[in-house]
């Protein structure tokens, strides 16, 4: 068995029938080994024990509320494996999913909205991106002017897609 992680999806925005044909695709094709007594489930897809109480495939819905999961034992690829295949069920989608961190290697972020498409990066394990000293100096060291570093910097962190999630999430 290969080292493990956690893995988060947060749907902040999707349109109700893609929510659908995404809860089909993860009962069927989960981010985890199912035959692994350790790994789990959390959230409101509701596919183990934890959740029991899951809402019907009709009632799933971001319009209050994102929507969260949370996998076990899942691979450390887990976001760059599963964020092109949850975009593909759901290319109307905003969402962030990572995989946490796990002893000497970095999580990793893959977000995703409709108008942008994918972004991925280094992350820790709230799904915050993290850069590296040497991804700031080097934009610092290539900056031709004040707008320039800042577009630099912005690029590296994702900051058209923070932009897009930061206008759906709840206040």
């Amino acid at each position: 068995m290969s080292d493990r992680t956690y893995f988060q999806l947060v749907v902040y925005d999707a349109p109700p029938a893609e929510l659908a044909a995404f809860r089909a695709a993860m009962t069927t094709e989960p981010p985890f080994d199912p035959d692994n007594p350790y790994a789990r489930s959390v959230g409101d897809l509701g596919t183990n024990e934890i959740n029991e109480e899951a809402p019907e495939v009709g009632e799933l819905t971001t319009d209050a509320e994102p929507l969260s999961w949370g996998w076990s034992e899942c691979a450390l690829d887990a976001a760059t494996e599963y964020g092109p295949l949850i975009a593909a069920v759901m290319p109307g989608a905003t969402f962030e999913c990572w995989a946490d961190p796990a002893y000497e290697y970095p999580g990793e972020l893959y977000a995703h909205a409709p108008e942008l498409g994918a972004f991925v990066g280094p992350c820790d394990a709230n799904g915050n991106l993290t850069l590296t000293a040497a991804e700031i100096l080097n934009a610092v060291a290539n900056a031709r002017s004040l707008s320039g570093l800042r577009d630099q910097l912005r690029a590296l962190a994702g900051g058209p897609w923070q932009d897009a999630i930061r206008t759906l999430r709840p206040a």
